[in-house]
Order: C-alpha cells, then structure tokens, then sequence
C-alpha cells in the first residue's frame, strides 16, 4: 500500500534543519576602544658637568609618534632649539634644569630635568694672565721673601723659578736666599687654553760683606 504524495512531503520537510531568520535580528557588540597612545618625552645629555665653555650634546629618547620639539636649556621660559638632537654652549657656572616638550598626532607631553646640567667655575676659555707680587726686593742673606699670586684668568697650574735653583709648584709660595746676588724670579702659570709668564728679580746682600 503507497503512502499519499502530501504524506511524503510533510516527512522531508520535517527532517531538515530549522534555519535562522535574519530579516529583523540585530547584532550587538560591547568592548573597550583603544586609541594610539600619545607621545611620552624623554631625553639624554653628554656631558652632564664640566668647566665653561661646556658644549653639550641632547639626545631626544621619546617615545610615540614625535613631529616637533621643544628644548629650554636654561630653565627661563625660552625655548632654545626646535631639532631633535640638538647642542647647546653653556658659557656661565651654574646648576642647569632642563625641559623637553614633544608634540605629535596624538599629543602632546614634557620632561623636566631638575639640575641636570653642571657648569664649573674653572677655565673661561682663555690662556691666564701671569702676575704676582713680593713682600721685599732685596735684604742681607738669609733673606725670607714671600710671593703672593695675583693671575688673572683662572690658572690652574704654578711653577715658580726663584732665580737660584729654588722652584715650587704652590699658587703663594715664600722661598729664602741663602747665597748672594741678583736673582731673577719667574712665574709661570697655565689652563687647559695655554700659558704665560711674568718675571721680577730680589738682590740678596752678602751678610758678612754686608758687615764690614
């Protein structure tokens, strides 16, 4: 006995797959949004201390995308240079702060080095001058006579030559003459930029002649 044509269909329909409906749905999806993070400025120096002139070099260590630069390297509200890796001439002791601002697409953001940069006191950039006084030019033997320096310039070196063998290396020597005659005195001073010399003379009387 066959089974009615309708009888089939219902049977085929019925062991297929449900399908989904799309007409209608909505799709719905909830997270966090990450945007590009900003600039974050950072900077080196080299060297970090020395005696003037002091030419220092920065090097820009930013991180972040990076289209400008502004470098202060004084602390006084000026900006002093506008490249990435710049230099700067320190020209005057001090204790240097010294600032970064970087700016990009995404940003903008600031270092702050507090007493970064250490300008000493020592040479200026020029060769020193040589002067000196003494306290007597001439006395009977055994004569005492101090040196007392007066260079300009920043010496940082000494070399006295008392005009009898006698020589010392102190910035305010004293030296005695035991034998008699014109001595001539020389000073010679020196920096790292170069030297000079200054001269002076002390007659040392024989004490026995001096006697007679």
């Amino acid at each position: 006995m066959g089974f009615p044509a309708l009888a089939i269909i219902t049977v085929l329909l019925l062991s297929l797959p449900a399908l989904p409906v799309l007409a209608g749905n909505t799709l719905t999806v909830s997270g966090e949004i990450v945007g590009t993070p900003g600039p974050r400025a950072d900077f080196s120096a080299s060297p970090l201390a020395g005696n003037p002139p002091l030419l220092v070099k920065f090097s820009d260590r930013s991180t972040g995308t990076v289209t400008s630069w502004a470098w202060d390297f004084q602390n006084d509200g000026t900006i002093d240079r506008r490249t990435r890796n710049p230099y700067f001439l320190y020209t005057r002791a001090g204790t240097y702060t010294v600032s970064l601002t970087v700016s990009g697409p995404d940003g903008t953001d600031s270092e702050v080095k507090t007493g970064y940069i250490t300008v000493g006191s020592g040479p200026t950039g020029k060769k020193p001058l040589a002067l000196f006084t003494q306290d007597r030019y001439f006395g009977i033997t055994p004569l005492t006579v101090k040196f007392t320096d007066r260079s300009r310039d920043n010496p940082t070196e000494y070399l006295w030559n008392f005009g009898d063998g006698g020589t010392s290396t102190e910035q305010n020597p004293q030296h005695t003459y035991t034998l008699a005659g014109l001595h001539t005195v020389s000073l010679r001073v020196s920096n790292a930029y170069g030297s000079s010399t200054a001269t002076s003379m002390v007659i040392a009387i024989d004490n026995l002649w001096w006697r007679r």
